[in-house]
């Protein structure tokens, strides 16, 4: 699950023409914006990723590493 998620985001940020890594934050470099946000939690719920209101933290979703960690997190 892991590998997919981190794939989903690099896809989307080779698409922008953006090169990212694990700590790169995703909204000042524009990968995450307000659609993009959306359609990536849709994808979790796809793929078997249950996040609660709580979760839905700005903070959370800033880089790749934060959020493997909060669904790691979620897992337990």
């Amino acid at each position: 699950m892991e590998n997919n998620i981190v794939q989903y985001i690099k896809g989307l940020a080779m698409k922008k023409g953006v090169c990212i890594d694990e700590n790169t934050n995703l909204f000042e470099n524009d990968i995450f914006d307000s659609l993009e946000i959306i359609k990536f939690l849709a994808y979790l719920e796809e793929i078997g990723v249950a996040l609660t209101v709580e979760d839905l933290n700005f903070e959370h979703f800033q880089s790749i590493n934060a959020i493997i960690c909060l669904i790691k997190n979620n897992i337990i």
